[in-house]
């Protein structure tokens, strides 16, 4: 799942990447990601799952696309 991967991720990130609604954590991945790629990884759960990603701080919250963003209604 998303939430298993940011665990993952986090431990080697100096700014961790966080879920802006807790229900994109329950997300199912498949793949390899680098934890040394960390900009990757955000691309691919945006071209792959609608997800964008947003610096916040010390933070990078994770939130659903908007349907108007991606073209749809």
């Amino acid at each position: 799942t998303l939430a298993s991967a940011l665990g993952q991720f986090n431990r080697y990130l100096p700014r961790p990447i966080e879920l802006g609604d807790p229900a994109l954590g329950a997300v199912r991945l498949g793949g390899r990601f680098m934890v040394d790629d960390p900009e990757g990884f955000l691309q691919a759960l945006h071209d792959g799952f609608g997800i964008d990603s947003r610096a916040d701080g010390t933070r990078i919250v994770l939130t659903a696309a908007k349907p108007s963003a991606l073209g749809m209604n």
